[in-house]
């Protein structure tokens, strides 16, 4: 049995370009409006002082949004609970405008016990194109979208992207392994021929562990505090051709790669996922949590000389994958192409 214990806690390459710095700047905090000259019809700090709810009058106040919002936008949304650490709003819509879509994404907090009822109720808003599902609602949307999960989605039984169909339903896929690779190559981890300890079995681990066993992984081995969720987990991957099993979320063995694909982590109060001892000097450990972008986890393995690999990488190869795959019902919503500058 897993030893981690951890409480339910209340993100490639592309066609789509990088976004300009004009929109990039203004999802960093850039001001999105320009101040008023002296004198040009402001208040002095005399008069705003005798009248502080005075609404102000001045002209010269000129709001310059750097993103298109208006009412023909196709709105996205990012479910989850909690839905504060979530990152991709502000990348995702970029790209999408920079690629000449006209959309935004925008987070809401869902309930567990909410997700049910809100997945039909979502068809009813026509201008929502689709959303990302994040923790911890990944496999109760797969279970809900039944016949509505593509290949991805279905063999791992969870689903983190789902998209409005020309059909009027909703159609789910799981783009977290993928993107989740795709870092791990970037940052110069090969998974083929490798062994890898997987803590959690939930969505993202779920993802991660077939696209590692679909990128050449020699082994594959996961450890969740529901062991027969681990156990279910393992007697999947070995249906699909790689060695896996559980192991007990103490000792890594031979794993080159250790994955904290649960939650744990995000809290300032979380324990550790895994204890030190797991923590030898060479070994990759990797995260799915952003936010904090370093976590105890994180920082631990760092000190024992292990390479650490921080959650941001599989958002950030996921976002081309994301914008291609909403494309499709971002246009059905929102067909006029925006002007992109050069």
């Amino acid at each position: 049995m897993c030893s981690m214990r951890w409480r339910p806690t209340p993100c490639c390459r592309s066609r789509h370009p990088r976004p300009c710095a004009a929109i990039t700047s203004a999802w960093q905090g850039a001001p999105n409006w320009r101040t008023p000259r002296p004198g040009a019809g402001s208040m002095s700090s005399h008069d705003r002082s005798r009248n502080t709810h005075m609404p102000s009058t001045d002209t010269n106040v000129s709001l310059q949004p750097a993103l298109r919002l208006d009412g023909r936008t196709a709105v996205l949304g990012i479910l989850g609970d909690p839905v504060a650490q979530v990152k991709a709003p502000a990348p995702l819509t970029a790209r999408l405008q920079q690629a000449g879509l006209n959309a935004v994404l925008v987070p809401m907090h869902v309930r567990a016990d909410d997700v049910a009822a809100l997945l039909p109720a979502l068809l009813t808003l026509h201008n929502l194109a689709g959303f990302i599902v994040t923790v911890p609602h990944k496999q109760r949307v797969a279970d809900l979208l039944g016949d509505g999960l593509l290949p991805g989605a279905r063999r791992a039984n969870a689903s983190n992207v789902v998209r409005r169909t020309v059909q009027g339903g909703w159609q789910g896929e799981l783009l977290d392994g993928t993107g989740f690779v795709a870092g791990l190559r970037a940052a110069g981890f090969d998974p083929r021929g490798r062994a890898a300890c997987i803590a959690g079995a939930g969505g993202a681990a779920s993802a991660i562990a077939f696209a590692l066993a679909d990128a050449g992984a020699r082994s594959v081995r996961v450890c969740d505090i529901d062991t027969a969720k681990a156990e279910a987990l393992a007697r999947q991957l070995q249906l699909h051709g790689v060695e896996a099993g559980t192991w007990n979320g103490r000792e890594p063995g031979e794993a080159e790669l250790l994955v904290n694909a649960t939650p744990v982590g995000m809290r300032v109060d979380d324990p550790r996922p895994v204890p030190a001892s797991a923590l030898r000097a060479g070994l990759w450990v990797a995260e799915v949590i952003m936010a904090p972008a370093v976590t105890p986890l994180l920082q631990l393995a760092r000190e024992r000389g292990c390479i650490a690999h921080e959650g941001r990488h599989m958002m950030e190869r996921q976002l081309g994958l994301m914008a291609d795959f909403f494309e499709p019902a971002i246009l059905a919503i929102a067909p006029e192409r925006l002007e992109v500058a050069a």
